[in-house]
């Protein structure tokens, strides 16, 4: 099992089942993460696929849900959930680039970090 602890993330996991989406693998794991129910998300889309620095290949899925949304912390997936505007995700003062050091190959590249929330 591959532990990110201490990140800050977006529910997330791998296509498990050959007949599952790309949509419906994130709203299985937004299921299992923070309790979000599949029927009461208006999915947008997908956006474009990118490799990460540590080899992961991600396809984010966008969607809709009601505000203020009953989410419930799965404790054996993440410890807390807490609310970023998009506007504030948006705003490229809020980037930063800091030089990382890929663990499996040695290689340093420089990459997008978002500055600490505070909200």
């Amino acid at each position: 099992m591959i532990e990110h602890k201490g990140q800050v993330a977006l529910p997330g996991g791998a296509v498990i089942l050959n007949h599952l989406t790309r949509a419906e693998t994130a709203l299985r794991e937004a299921r299992e993460e923070i309790g979000l129910r599949s029927d009461d998300v208006t999915v947008l889309g997908c956006l474009s696929p990118y490799s990460t620095v540590t080899g992961w290949h991600v396809t984010p899925g966008v969607g809709t849900i009601p505000y203020a949304y009953p989410f419930r912390v799965n404790p054996h997936e993440i410890d807390t959930i807490f609310p970023v505007p998009l506007s504030w995700l948006a705003d490229p003062n809020n980037l930063t680039r800091k030089p990382y050091k890929n663990p499996r190959d040695g290689c340093a590249r420089s990459v997008f970090f978002f500055r600490p929330y505070s909200g």
